[in-house]
């Protein structure tokens, strides 16, 4: 959805194209309202009533308490010239805003945000921190977006927007706090995590049952996804879909969970790398924010998805390792950080700061199915975000939890899992595993072992050159400075990817480029 302000009598609300997995909940308009909610609801659905007495009770962001799911929300109160916005709790449906002194676009699109702009006239300006993130990280950090002037809506953030005096105020709900060493117990915990990690996988299960949709399921070697599939009812038929490199750990083991189960297993092999040379494709759904991982397998595995089965909603292991992970630290605790109208503990920072990464997964498959998590269930994510550090490093609660329920006779990939390892062949493992990367060696741990693939096929290299030089001769022939760019061109494949990733998605913001697809 768009919305679009130049003075308060210069309004546009617009719903955005509708995709595949979305709903467009309702759009009314009368005398004094006007309201447009879109995106997936999970459990209660999302009504303008409950909306109004939200914003009349307590203020627009509370029905992120409320409501769950991957959903965003405008409400325009006509007589008090106020436009409120809001999107589910963790930020999964992405809202982006833009505001100067005489302009303010709130839109659901990077993309369309921006084109949005340069039909009034205002041409986008590139926020190079932005482009030195995803240069250096792949991913970005915090509010940043390449505009300038945007911004992407944090977790648990809403907005004010006051047209009178054309402000945007970022509100926010207060994030829980975490709990003390001892407050609870590793035995309370995992009982919670375990009702809670069910509950979320039944409603998504119920979701498509409502839809007459078929149970279509990610599944590899690894432990997020391989706790959800374990976890769904099963009650009919499900296709568990795995994308990775041909003979792969990831391969091997997601085809021998479904054969115990009696679920239909389809591949997608990467090999062939035709992901890489479908750049604008992924980088039009992901709107600039991935490329060049694992993830760009997802492409292939929607068209797959589009021809052979009715989807509505894919389960899938998102953010398990971002909410379970060892990215916390002990000596963080109690260290409150602000970060906007959110004042939270560097710890909680860290896990919610981390979402922007696993839900470009999200992003690439929006235009076939909505990819949802119960790891992103917001009851569950909650719980676990406020559960003392000491119980999450090295995955130390994960592993546990996960032992109640997994396979033994079946190994996990991926570096991180101590399960089945000592602390020390764990970190051996890792270690290796870098080496291997950095030195373009294919091991059967790795899904998507594109430095490999990089020296192997001369054609990878080929390609990437072909479009670097055409991207920087158009960025230069328009004026844009391109030093960054070739700063990161000099280094290794990875870094040649992201800036790819870069490159692209400048020309498609200042409008060089338009849409291909």
């Amino acid at each position: 959805m768009r919305v679009s302000i130049k003075s308060n009598t210069d309004i546009e609300i617009v719903p955005s194209q509708i995709e595949k997995g979305d709903n467009s909940f309702a759009r009314f308009e009368d005398e004094k309202y006007l309201w447009i909610a879109e995106g997936v609801s999970v459990g209660s659905p999302i009504t303008l009533e409950k909306v109004l007495q939200c914003v009349q009770e307590d203020g627009i962001q509370q029905i992120q308490r409320i409501f769950k799911g991957a959903f965003a929300v405008v409400l325009y109160i006509k007589d008090e010239k106020r436009i409120f916005v809001a999107n589910d709790r963790l930020s999964k449906k992405a809202v982006y805003y833009y505001h100067t002194d005489d302009r303010i676009v709130v839109d659901t699109s990077f993309f369309g945000l921006c084109a949005c702009l340069r039909e009034a006239g205002v041409q986008p300006e590139v926020c190079w921190d932005a482009v030195e993130a995803m240069c250096r990280n792949g991913v970005f950090t915090e509010d940043i977006c390449y505009e300038k002037s945007t911004r992407y809506l944090l977790p648990y953030c809403a907005l004010d927007i006051d047209l009178q005096a054309m402000d945007v105020k970022v509100l926010s709900l207060p994030v829980p706090a975490m709990k003390k060493q001892g407050a609870v117990s590793e035995q309370d915990a995992m009982d919670t995590i375990e009702q809670l990690f069910k509950n979320a996988c039944e409603l998504q299960w119920q979701l498509n049952e409502k839809k007459k949709a078929d149970q279509i399921i990610t599944l590899s070697g690894g432990m997020d996804s391989r706790a959800v599939f374990l976890h769904l009812p099963q009650k009919e038929k499900m296709v568990a879909y795995t994308y990775a490199q041909t003979a792969s750990l990831d391969e091997g083991i997601a085809k021998r969970l479904a054969e115990k189960k009696g679920v239909e297993s389809r591949f997608i092999p990467l090999d062939t790398c035709e992901f890489l040379f479908r750049r604008e494709d992924i980088l039009e759904a992901s709107e600039g924010q991935m490329h060049y991982t694992g993830t760009t397998g997802a492409i292939l595995m929607a068209e797959d998805v589009a021809v052979n089965c009715r989807a509505e909603i894919v389960h899938t292991g998102l953010g398990g390792g971002e909410i379970f992970g060892d990215i916390c630290r002990e000596e963080w605790d109690g260290q409150i950080i602000p970060h906007g109208p959110l004042c939270i503990e560097r710890n909680q920072w860290a896990n919610l700061n981390d979402l922007r990464t696993c839900l470009a997964f999200q992003k690439v498959t929006r235009g076939a199915f909505q990819a949802m998590s119960p790891f992103l269930d917001e009851d569950f994510f909650e719980f676990i975000l406020c559960l003392p550090t000491q119980m999450k490093t090295n995955r130390k609660l994960y592993d546990r939890w996960y032992l109640r329920f997994m396979d033994t006779s079946l190994p996990i990939t991926g570096a991180r899992s101590r399960i089945g390892r000592g602390k020390w062949k764990t970190f051996g493992k890792r270690v290796l595993n870098k080496l291997a990367r950095q030195l373009g060696i294919k091991t059967k741990n790795d899904m998507n072992p594109f430095s490999y693939w990089y020296k192997k096929d001369s054609r990878i290299g080929e390609y990437m050159e072909e479009k670097y030089q055409k991207d920087i001769g158009l960025l230069e022939n328009s004026g844009v400075d391109t030093s960054l760019f070739q700063q990161y061109w000099k280094n290794d494949a990875i870094a040649r990817g992201r800036t790819l990733t870069a490159t692209y998605t400048i020309l498609r913001m200042l409008g060089i480029v338009a849409a291909e697809h």
